[in-house]
């Protein structure tokens, strides 16, 4: 596992964008908000896209998660927030249909022709999720096959966001041994049991520093919607949150 500062400029050439590839409002700050931070203080063009926030008709909530995300976007500082025309997969009985509901051919016209529209084309660095879909989401797994795809029909550059999961057991592992509140811990039994990558797996990782960790807590926050003060993560001590989330990982893929 190599510190992405050691080859950034190989890894993220200045002049391609960078398409952050996310499933639900939330997922992009768990997952990659210090290095979406990073690479814009680089100079480096971010576009966040969201394959599965789609607005959904008699569901208000999924007009408040978009809000959510567009702030979040501004806050990261990242050049456009994007949403594809599918739905979350519980929200999937309205008027949207989820991803898991159409074909990767469709996802991957859809998402061109998004980009295209703020005329972003090929070539870019694509990132998107680990193949258990960082935690295990049915819709994060989509987005895998998603990347995959993209990169054999257009050869683009894939890399692919994940969780580090012997780091995430080995922490729970102590925090329980500590009486901690369960408020306090991830509620890994949603997740699937091989959430995110064993870190033989992961090739690259970004250590975010003081102010980056700030704007993730940040970032997380905002996400009303989907967490409060007195839930994991945001409930965490800074000194907790710097261990769980002071590292984002990325397996770069051949």
């Amino acid at each position: 596992m190599r510190d992405i500062q050691k080859s950034f400029d190989s890894l993220f050439p200045i002049k391609k964008p960078v398409i952050f590839l996310h499933a639900h409002p939330d997922d992009e700050s768990f997952l990659s908000a210090g290095l979406i931070q990073e690479l814009v203080s680089k100079g480096r063009k971010v576009i966040i896209v969201y394959t599965a926030a789609g607005i959904s008709i008699d569901k208000p909530i999924t007009i408040l998660r978009q809000k959510e995300a567009r702030r979040v976007g501004n806050l990261l500082k990242a050049h456009k927030v994007l949403f594809l025309d599918f739905c979350d997969i519980k929200f999937t009985k309205q008027n949207k249909k989820g991803i898991l509901n159409y074909s990767l051919k469709r996802m991957s016209s859809n998402l061109i022709a998004t980009l295209n529209l703020i005329e972003i084309t090929e070539p870019f660095i694509l990132i998107s999720y680990d193949k258990n879909g960082g935690y295990g989401h049915i819709d994060h797994k989509a987005i895998h096959k998603l990347g995959e795809k993209i990169k054999k029909d257009f050869g683009t550059s894939v890399y692919e966001v994940t969780i580090c999961r012997d780091k995430i057991k080995t922490w729970i592992k102590k925090q329980k041994a500590k009486l901690m509140s369960p408020l306090l811990l991830p509620k890994i039994e949603y997740w699937s049991k091989s959430f995110g990558l064993s870190k033989n797996k992961i090739t690259h990782f970004h250590t975010l520093n003081i102010n980056q960790l700030k704007i993730k807590r940040k970032a997380l926050a905002i996400h009303k919607t989907q967490m409060s003060n007195k839930d994991f993560p945001l409930s965490l001590h800074a000194n907790d949150f710097q261990q769980v989330f002071g590292k984002e990982f990325l397996s770069v893929l051949d």
